[in-house]
């Protein structure tokens, strides 16, 4: 009996264990070659930029099963979309699927919608991001202000 319930056991776990695997698996619609020009042309927003503060679901979205976090942004360089120093996204956190924007880090932001959504694009931390920065080129950059560039009044 105890051998019978053992193997029972084990045939289960086999049968499991593959959906186990797959259940992080995501699928993403490819934008027009998968490359970074189709993602940008596709996008609202892309830009390069460390993320400074994340802002965590309300109670009432976590009870609605709402997984996005408001990641804000301070921009370094952009190609489009962008307005201010500052950006705000919202991203998705699905495990597997979406890398996470962590405070301090650089990445490559390519947002979409209106809301600015991250999730199924090419969003990837800086050091990963090498092939779309070389497609891109060189982006723009915010002048700096009038306050920025005055000099001190010499004595």
């Amino acid at each position: 009996m105890r051998h019978a319930l053992y193997c029972a056991t084990i045939a289960i776990m086999m049968l499991v264990a593959p959906a186990l695997a797959s259940a992080c698996s995501c699928t993403c619609k490819k934008v027009g070659d998968g490359g970074p020009l189709a993602m940008e042309r596709h996008s609202a927003a892309v830009f390069v930029g460390q993320a400074i503060e994340v802002t965590e679901p309300t109670e009432a979205e976590r009870q609605k099963n709402y997984y996005g976090v408001g990641v804000k942004f301070r921009v370094e360089r952009y190609w489009k979309g962008v307005k201010t120093q500052e950006i705000v996204v919202v991203h998705t956190r699905f495990w597997c699927c979406h890398p996470a924007l962590n405070p301090g880090k650089r990445y490559l932001v390519y947002a979409i919608g209106k809301n600015l959504e991250t999730g199924c694009t090419r969003t990837v931390p800086i050091e990963r991001a090498e092939e779309d920065l070389r497609v891109l080129g060189p982006g723009k950059s915010f002048e700096p202000s009038a306050t920025d560039t005055q000099k001190s009044p010499s004595n």
